[in-house]
C-alpha cells in the first residue's frame, strides 16, 4: 500500500496552525474561537486540523506549550545575573520579547481572566505557568550575592509582585503602544528587589 506522503504530521504544518490559532484566539478569544476558521487560516481542511489537533483544547495548549517553549529557548544561553541591575535587565529584555507579541499578550491577558474558572480548558496551564514564571524569578532573586537584596526581601513575594506587575504592563501596553513597558518593568525590578 503507498504512503500517503511525509506532509502529515511536518513540524512545518503543525506550526502554521498554532499560528492561526494564536491570531484567532487571541482575536476573538477560546471559547468564540472556531476551528473551523484556524484551518481555513492555515490553509488547511477541518478534517486536516483535526488530525494534527483532535480537540480545540488540544490546540490551546499547543498554542500556549509553543510559546512558552520559544521564551525558554531565547533565554537559555543567558548567564544567571549577579547583581539586581542584571536581573533587571534580563527581565525587562523578556518584556520587549513579549511585548512584540502583541496577539500572544492579547491571548496570555484573555486567559488570565478565563483561567481564573476552574473549569476553563486554559486554568491548569495558567496556574503551571504563573507557579514556573515565579518559582523561576524567585530562584534568581534568591541566588542574588548578599547586598544586591534589600534587607526583608523575601524572593518568592518579590517574584510574586514582579510577575503580576509585569503582566499588568503588558496589558496596559496593548492599550498604550507608547508605553515603555520593558523600562518600567527595569525599574520595577530594581525598586522590589533591592526594597
Amino acid at each position: 500500500m503507498a504512503s500517503r506522503g511525509s506532509y502529515r504530521g511536518t513540524p512545518e504544518t503543525r506550526a502554521r496552525i498554532v499560528e492561526a490559532a494564536l491570531a484567532e484566539f487571541s482575536a476573538g478569544g477560546y471559547e468564540a474561537s472556531s476551528v473551523r476558521t484556524i484551518a481555513a487560516t492555515a490553509g488547511l481542511s477541518h478534517p486536516g486540523l483535526l488530525h494534527h489537533f483532535p480537540t480545540k483544547q488540544a490546540l490551546l495548549e499547543a498554542v500556549l506549550t509553543a510559546q512558552e517553549d520559544a521564551d525558554q529557548e531565547a533565554f537559555a544561553d543567558h548567564p544567571a545575573p549577579t547583581t539586581a541591575a542584571e536581573l533587571a535587565d534580563v527581565v525587562s529584555a523578556a518584556v520587549a520579547l513579549d511585548r512584540r507579541a502583541t496577539a500572544l499578550v492579547q491571548l496570555r491577558a484573555r486567559l488570565a481572566v478565563a483561567g481564573g474558572e476552574r473549569d476553563h480548558p486554559a486554568h491548569d496551564f495558567a496556574v503551571r505557568r504563573y507557579q514556573r514564571l515565579a518559582g523561576q524569578l524567585a530562584g534568581q532573586i534568591a541566588a542574588l550575592p548578599e547586598g544586591e537584596i534589600g534587607a526583608g526581601v523575601r524572593p518568592q513575594e518579590a517574584a510574586d509582585i514582579l510577575l503580576a506587575a509585569i503582566e499588568g504592563l503588558l496589558v496596559r501596553g496593548l492599550a498604550e503602544p507608547d508605553l515603555d513597558v520593558p523600562g518600567l518593568v527595569r525599574m520595577a525590578v530594581l525598586r522590589v528587589v533591592r526594597g
